[in-house]
C-alpha cells in the first residue's frame, strides 16, 4: 500500500476471489484487508496504514502480530456491527422489483431482497463513498460507483464482481440503465455523461455536455432519451442513440439533485435544492412545466409513478402527492437526518435510504416499516480537561466521556435528539452541536447542564470553545456565526458568514480569533471580542 496505494488492496481482493486456500484464518484475514482499502484513501505513511489495520483487526476480535512502536493499544475499539446495516449514510437505493442495491459512505454495496427483508450480498470493492447505483432491466446486474471514479458490475445472484468501467475523472455522482438495450448512462462532477454497454463493457459515446458537474441522469422508458441536471440549473435532454442535444430549459434556481422519468413515456420529475419539485412535459424537441410543488425545505429525491409523484426531503419527510392534488406526508422516526435517496419497489412499496445509515420502507397501506437499522456511530470527537478527558458525540444524540488513561466512560451526556454535530471542550466546559439545532454546555466534571443556545434555529453545525473556557462560538444551518459569553450566558455578537454552511469552527489559542470553514471553499476570520471580520 504505501509503494502502489491503497488500489493494490483492491486489485487483491479480485485475486481472493480466483484463488483456494487451505487455511481458512488467513484467508479470512486476507479478506478484512483487502475489503477495508478504502479505508486508506490518502493514507501514506507505513505507522498510519499499520495502525488503520490493526483497528480492522481489532473491530474483527482478531489480534495482530504486527507492531509499531509497541505503543500502539486499541482497547477502545468497538466491535464490527453485528447486523448487515449501513454505516453512516446511506446516498443511493435503486429497485428493481424484490431486488434492491444500496449503497454509502461505508463504502459497501449492499444487495438485499425486499420480499423476505433479507440481506443477499455485501460487495466490497469501492474505495470511498458509494454515490449510484441502478439495477439492470432484466435484474441481473447492478452498477455501482462513486468516490473513486469507477464503475463497477456485479453479478446479482452469486455478488459476483463482472467489470469495471472506467472513464469519470471525478466523482461518479449517478447511474441510470436503459429500458430494454444494455445501456448504462454515468454523470459525474468532471461534467461528463458516459454511454456505456454493459454486456461488452465497453464505452459506447461521450455525449456533448457542457462539462458542468452533474448529480443526476435518468434515461426514458422508451430508451430514447437521456436526463441530465447538476450544478448549473439546467435540465438538459439528450439523444440515447448518439449523444445528441435536444433540449435544455433552466426553471429551477439551484441544483438539481434528483431526476426521474415516469413509466409512462413524457413525463419528467426534477427536484432541486431551491426546495421545489417540477413535472414537466418531454419530447424530443423541447421541455414544457406542467407543474410545480414547493416543498418547506430542500428535496434530495424524487421517484414518479404513473399515480403520484414521492418525495424524500431534508427534514426526513417522504411526501406523496397524487395526479388529483392529494397529498401525504410520512415522517421518519425522531432523530432522524435527512432522507438521501428514495426508490419505488415491488407493490409501490417506497423505499427510502437516510443520513442516519437507516433503510425504511413506506408501505401503500401507510405503514412505515425498517429494513435495515442504522449503525449508531461517532460524528464528532474533543479532549477536555487538558487531555485528561476524551469527549464523544454519537449519532442517537448522546455524548460520552471517557477516561483517558483507563480507557473507561465516565459518564454519558443527553443531547436531545439526532445525530451530535460538533464537539469543542476549553476550560471545564463541554460544549455540543446537537441534532435539535440546540447547542448545549456541561460541565466537563458533571453531568449539570450549564447552558443552551441557538435555541431558536433548526441546525447548529459547528461548536468552538476558547482554550479558558469562557467564550462559545457556534454555526447555524442558515449560514450565519454566533458568539457567546459563556460566564454570562449572553449572545455577544452575531454574524452572517456568506460562505454556505459553516461545518467548522476554531478560536486560536489565545481566544483572540475565530475562524470559520464555509461550503463556498473558503476560510474567514472574526476578531472575538468585536465580530469584526
Amino acid at each position: 500500500v504505501a509503494r502502489c496505494g491503497h488500489q493494490a488492496l483492491t486489485a487483491d481482493r479480485l485475486l481472493l476471489d480466483a484463488i483456494t486456500v487451505a487455511d481458512e484464518d488467513r484467508l479470512q484475514r486476507a479478506r478484512l484487508f483487502t475489503g477495508a482499502a478504502y479505508l486508506l484513501h490518502e493514507v501514506t505513511s507505513e505507522a498510519d496504514i499499520t495502525s488503520t489495520m490493526q483497528v480492522v483487526l481489532a473491530r474483527a476480535g482478531q489480534t495482530s502480530s504486527v507492531r509499531t512502536d509497541g505503543r500502539f493499544a486499541v482497547a477502545w475499539a468497538r466491535g464490527a456491527p453485528a447486523d448487515s446495516g449501513h454505516v453512516g449514510a446511506v446516498v443511493s437505493v435503486s429497485a428493481r422489483g424484490n431486488l434492491l442495491a444500496s449503497g454509502g459512505e461505508d463504502g459497501v454495496l449492499r444487495l438485499w431482497d425486499l420480499s423476505t427483508r433479507r440481506v443477499l450480498h455485501q460487495l466490497r470493492g469501492h474505495t470511498g463513498w458509494i454515490y449510484a447505483t441502478a439495477i439492470s432491466p432484466d435484474g441481473t446486474v447492478v452498477a455501482s460507483a462513486g468516490e473513486d471514479t469507477l464503475i463497477r458490475l456485479w453479478e446479482t445472484t452469486t455478488g459476483a464482481a463482472v467489470g469495471a468501467l472506467a472513464g469519470h475523472t471525478q466523482r461518479v455522482r449517478a447511474l441510470a440503465f436503459g429500458a430494454s438495450a444494455p445501456r448504462l448512462v454515468t454523470g459525474g462532477e468532471d461534467g461528463r455523461v458516459l454511454v456505456f454497454d454493459s454486456d461488452r463493457k465497453t464505452l459506447v459515446r461521450s455525449v456533448a455536455s457542457q462539462r458542468t458537474p452533474i448529480w443526476s441522469v435518468a434515461v426514458d422508458v422508451a430508451d430514447m432519451l437521456i436526463a441530465t441536471g447538476g450544478e448549473d440549473e439546467f435540465i438538459r435532454l439528450y439523444a440515447l442513440g448518439d449523444g445528441r442535444l435536444l433540449a435544455e430549459k433552466a426553471a429551477h434556481r439551484d441544483w438539481i439533485r434528483s431526476l426521474a422519468f415516469a413509466s409512462t413515456p413524457g413525463l419528467l420529475a426534477s427536484a432541486s435544492g431551491d426546495a421545489t419539485v417540477r413535472i414537466w412535459s418531454v419530447t424530443d424537441r423541447g421541455i414544457t412545466p406542467v407543474r410545480q410543488l414547493d416543498l418547506a425545505t430542500r428535496p434530495r429525491a424524487v421517484a414518479l409513478t404513473d399515480q403520484r409523484i414521492v418525495v424524500g426531503d431534508e427534514n426526513a419527510i417522504l411526501h406523496a402527492i397524487t395526479a388529483d392534488g392529494r397529498a401525504a406526508q410520512v415522517p421518519m422516526p425522531a432523530g432522524v437526518d435527512w432522507i438521501r435517496t428514495i426508490a419505488i419497489g415491488n407493490e409501490a412499496a417506497v423505499v427510502a435510504g437516510c443520513e442516519d445509515g437507516g433503510l425504511r420502507i413506506w408501505q401503500p397501506s401507510g405503514a412505515l416499516a425498517t429494513l435495515a437499522e442504522p449503525v449508531n456511530t461517532v460524528w464528532s470527537a474533543a479532549l477536555a480537561s487538558n487531555g485528561r478527558l476524551a469527549v464523544l458525540g454519537y449519532g442517537d444524540a448522546t455524548v460520552t466521556v471517557f477516561d483517558m488513561a483507563s480507557h473507561t466512560p465516565v459518564r454519558t451526556l443527553a443531547a436531545g435528539t439526532g445525530r451530535v454535530w460538533s464537539l469543542a471542550a476549553g476550560g471545564e466546559r463541554i460544549a455540543a452541536a446537537c441534532g435539535d439545532g440546540q447547542v448545549r454546555v456541561w460541565s466537563a466534571r458533571a453531568d449539570d447542564l450549564v447552558l443552551c443556545v441557538n435555541e431558536d434555529v433548526s441546525r447548529s453545525w459547528a461548536v468552538a470553545v476558547t482554550s479558558s473556557g469562557d467564550r462559545l462560538a457556534a454555526s447555524t444551518g442558515d449560514g450565519r456565526v454566533r458568539l457567546w459569553d459563556l460566564r454570562l450566558g449572553s449572545l455577544v455578537w452575531e454574524r452572517p458568514a456568506r460562505a454556505g454552511r459553516v461545518r467548522s469552527l476554531a478560536f486560536d489559542d489565545a481566544g483572540e480569533l475565530l475562524a470559520a470553514a464555509g461550503g463556498d471553499g473558503s476560510i474567514r476570520l472574526w476578531r472575538s471580542s468585536t465580530g469584526e471580520q
